[in-house]
C-alpha cells in the first residue's frame, strides 16, 4: 500500500511541480565515448550491490516525499479512495458468473470471490469468497500478493492461481477448484519463480518457466516452453519451443473457440519489450512463423481470427485484402490498390491462412483505446474527436459491419 500511496503522490507533486522548488535530483553520470560505463552492474538485478543501490534511492524518494507538507493530505484522501466500501467491484466472466479481487480496511491482502449474473445486477449482490488472501497469508506465514487466475475454459473450474509473497514478479503458482472453493490436493503446483502457464486440456499445461540452467533470458525470463501432463515429473516434461537467451522472454498462447476447444497454439517470442515475434504450432509437432508485424497488440480471438491493434505500419500483399467495410454507417469501401495495413489500424489475423483483413481505419480525428472479445462480437472502445464512443463489431458473409451505440455525447 505505501508503494501504491508514494505513486500517487508523485503523480500529484509531478502536476504541482511548476511552484514547488526541487528539493532532490539524481545524477547519474554518463559515459564517454569508448569508455567504460560506470553502472553497468545494475545490470544484474538480482545482485546484493543492485538492490542496495536500489533500497537507498527509494529511501531517499520516500523521505522527500513523506516530508513534504502535502503528504499526509494526499495519502489520506488516496486510502480513502482505494479502501472505499461503496466503490464499483470490477468484474470479469468466470464460468456462468463473474468474479471480482476486491480490497478494502477490512481485507488489506484481497478477497478473490465471485457472483451470479442475476445476483451482480442487483443493488447488493451477494459475494461468494473464493481465496481471502489475509486469512491465507496468517495461516501460512507469508505475504501472500493475489497476481491473477488462469482458468480453463469453458467452466472455468479449475483455475491456476498465481501468488507473490510480497509482490514481486515471480510467483508461485497452486491449481484451485472454483467449485470446492479449494486448492486440489496433490494437483498441479509449481514453486517460486517468474513463470507463464497455459491449460492446453484438465491433464495438459504448457509450462515456460525456470528449467535450469541455460533456460533464462538475461532478463531473468524463461525462453523454453514445455507440455506438462498431470502426475508428470517437471524434469520430464517435453520441450516444445525453445526462443533465445537475448529474447526478453517466450511464452505459450492457446487460442480457444467460443466453446472453449483449442484452436490454434501459438509460442511468442518477446524479442524486445514492445516487441514480439510469434510461432504456429502444427501437427506434427513443429513450429512456423506467422508473417505478423512485429509491433502488435493482441485483443484476443474471434471467428477464428486473431484481433490485433498495429503499432507500426505493414506492408500488405494482394493475397491480404480484400473487400473491406469502414466503419460506422454499414457502407461498403473497397480498397483494391490499398498498399499497406498502417499503424492504429485494427485488424483479423487468421493464423491458419495467413489472411489479413482491416476491420477499422481511424480517421485523423479517431484512436482506438481499447478492443475486447466476446463469444461473438468485438467491442472497440475509441475516441472520436475527443468525445468517447464504443463500436460492436460483428463479422458475416459481408465482412465486418460495426453498430454504434447510442452513448450521450462527450462521454
Amino acid at each position: 500500500m505505501r508503494t501504491l500511496l508514494c505513486a500517487a503522490f508523485s503523480a500529484a507533486v509531478a502536476l504541482s511541480a511548476l511552484a514547488a522548488p526541487a528539493t532532490m535530483n539524481v545524477q547519474l553520470p554518463s559515459a564517454a565515448p569508448g569508455a567504460t560505463d560506470p553502472f553497468a552492474w545494475l545490470e544484474d538485478i538480482h545482485s546484493p550491490k543492485a538492490l542496495a543501490w536500489v533500497e537507498t534511492q527509494n529511501a531517499r524518494t520516500a523521505a522527500v516525499l513523506e516530508t513534504d507538507p502535502r503528504y499526509a493530505l494526499f495519502h489520506r484522501d488516496a486510502l480513502a479512495i482505494f479502501t472505499a466500501k461503496d466503490r464499483i467491484p470490477y468484474p470479469r466472466f468466470l464460468g456462468s458468473g463473474v468474479d471480482n479481487f476486491w480490497q478494502d480496511q477490512d481485507h488489506v491482502k484481497g478477497l478473490w470471490r465471485r457472483a451470479t449474473f442475476a445476483s451482480y445486477n442487483s443493488p447488493t449482490p451477494a459475494w461468494e469468497t473464493l481465496i481471502d488472501f489475509d486469512a491465507l497469508s496468517r495461516a501460512e506465514g507469508k505475504n501472500w500478493i493475489f497476481k491473477g487466475a488462469t482458468c480453463l475454459p469453458p467452466d472455468d473450474r479449475l483455475c491456476l492461481v498465481r501468488m507473490s509473497n510480497g509482490g514481486g514478479d515471480a510467483v508461485e503458482i497452486r491449481e484451485f477448484d472454483t467449485r470446492a472453493r479449494a486448492f486440489v490436493s496433490g494437483g498441479f503446483h509449481f514453486a517460486v519463480g517468474k513463470q507463464t502457464i497455459e491449460w492446453l486440456d484438465p491433464d495438459t499445461l504448457l509450462i515456460a518457466r525456470d528449467f535450469g540452467p541455460g533456460t533464462l533470458t538475461a532478463s531473468g525470463y524463461p525462453f523454453v516452453v514445455k507440455e506438462l501432463k498431470r502426475g508428470q515429473p517437471l524434469a520430464d516434461a517435453k520441450e516444445v519451443f525453445r526462443g533465445t537467451a537475448h529474447d526478453v522472454s517466450a511464452d505459450p498462447v492457446v487460442l480457444r473457440g467460443p466453446d472453449g476447444a483449442v484452436e490454434h497454439v501459438l509460442y511468442r517470442r518477446g524479442v524486445a519489450f514492445f516487441s514480439a515475434r510469434f510461432w504456429l504450432a502444427l501437427p506434427d509437432g513443429g513450429t512456423r512463423p506467422l508473417d505478423l508485424p512485429e509491433k502488435i497488440e493482441v485483443h484476443g480471438y474471434l471467428d477464428h481470427r486473431m484481433i490485433l491493434t498495429l503499432n507500426e505500419a505493414w506492408p500488405a500483399g494482394p493475397s491480404r485484402l480484400g473487400p473491406q467495410l469502414l466503419p460506422h454507417d454499414s457502407a461498403r469501401l473497397v480498397w483494391p490498390g490499398h498498399p499497406a495495413f498502417t499503424a492504429g489500424d485494427l485488424i483479423a489475423f487468421n493464423p491458419a491462412t495467413g489472411a489479413a483483413e482491416l476491420i477499422f481505419h481511424p480517421s485523423p480525428t479517431q484512436t482506438v483505446n481499447e478492443a475486447a472479445v466476446t463469444q461473438n462480437r468485438l467491442l472497440v472502445e475509441l475516441l472520436d474527436n475527443v468525445n468517447g464512443a464504443l463500436d460492436i463489431w460483428r463479422h458475416g458473409p459481408g465482412g465486418w459491419r460495426a453498430q454504434r451505440l447510442a452513448f450521450p455525447k462527450g462521454l
